[in-house]
């Protein structure tokens, strides 16, 4: 098997400007050489520490080069507890990399285009009971970008939890390489995923000194640094808790003759204040239904997601996570 690189040669230290020009030399080479095709699209051999290792530190210093010009980094293979060795910056000694990028599901999509020469990048790999990958769903039909995010937050919420739960040396910095080229990542997509990160920092801080979430373009590197003690003691102080609303609000209906539905609600929210202006402005902003919010019941503040019993679900309660109240769903209704 031909050869991409030698071990000397990864595990030497260079500067931003000396790894992004050595392996952007790599890159030409393996984008030239047609016999190296289907090794480099199936990650096999040397091409797995190549994409999976290599080119989210690339990635990563393509963004950082002018802020660390002075350090040096270096991939190490092998089995340790880190992939990167970094020399002469302030914040970090290590960094550990985790990829969402290519799992049996992305092996399946490109053997697929291997053997018809195109393939859908976005549609929804099919599994059968044993959870193996056995088709493409959708083909060819467009997807909505929030959904195609929020596929990735799983993913990048998965990796973090993971890395979070072993050892590493102090210093140490996690790199989450995530796919940002079947989908143009915009602003608020790069916004949301950033608040994401930081709504993770009880679970990495312990492990971890830095955050940063970048894909092999690399347009926006998001990043989250480490909290110190005091930071981390003032926000504690001031976060709003989970709080749960039961809400009695009227369904307006679409023809102004036709009467209301009244209905008792649960709405989940972070807002402290118990207003029916604030909850009223907050659902028609939803535009789920037309409401009119009749009266406000504050239920029990909970400090975190761990202690909300039921009968309110937590899953609930986490998936209304970013919204100030959830879709409303009416428990009884009746007409008035």
């Amino acid at each position: 098997m031909f050869t991409i690189y030698t071990k000397d040669e990864v595990e030497t230290f260079r500067t931003p400007s000396l790894f992004l020009s050595w392996f952007s030399e790599k890159l030409e080479r393996v984008r030239l050489d047609r016999s190296m095709r289907e090794d480099a699209l199936l990650h096999r051999g040397q091409f797995k520490e190549f994409y999976e290792e290599m080119f989210p530190l690339f990635s990563l210093l393509r963004s950082k080069a002018a802020e660390w010009a002075s350090s040096e980094f270096k991939n190490i293979l092998g089995d340790q507890s880190y992939d990167v060795e970094v020399k002469n910056n302030h914040a970090l000694r290590y960094l550990e990399i985790g990829s969402t990028i290519f799992d049996d599901g992305e092996r399946f999509r490109m053997l697929e285009f291997i053997d018809i020469g195109s393939v859908d990048s976005i549609a929804r790999i099919e599994r059968d009971s044993n959870r193996r990958p056995t088709g493409l769903e959708d083909t060819g039909l467009p997807r909505l970008r929030d959904e195609m995010v929020n596929e990735r937050l799983l993913l990048i919420e998965r990796v973090i939890k993971k890395k979070s739960a072993k050892p590493y040396p102090a210093g140490t910095g996690l790199i989450v390489y995530y796919d940002d080229s079947s989908i143009e990542i915009d602003k608020d997509s790069a916004a949301m995923i950033s608040n994401f990160i930081r709504d993770l920092r009880d679970v990495w801080e312990p492990t971890f000194e830095h955050v940063f979430v970048i894909g092999p373009n690399g347009q926006h590197c998001i990043e989250e640094p480490r909290r110190t003690p005091a930071i981390r003691e003032k926000e504690n102080q001031r976060k709003v808790r989970y709080r749960i609303f039961e809400l009695t609000v009227e369904f307006l209906p679409s023809h102004p003759q036709r009467t209301p539905l009244r209905a008792t609600s649960l709405a989940l929210g972070y807002t402290s204040i118990d207003s029916e202006e604030e909850a009223e402005q907050v659902l028609r902003n939803d535009r789920t239904n037309l409401v009119k919010v009749l009266t406000v019941k504050p239920g029990i503040a909970f400090p975190s997601l761990d202690e909300v019993q039921e009968p309110v679900s937590r899953r609930r309660l986490e998936t209304s996570k970013y919204q100030p109240f959830c879709v409303i769903e009416p428990f009884e209704t009746e007409s008035i």
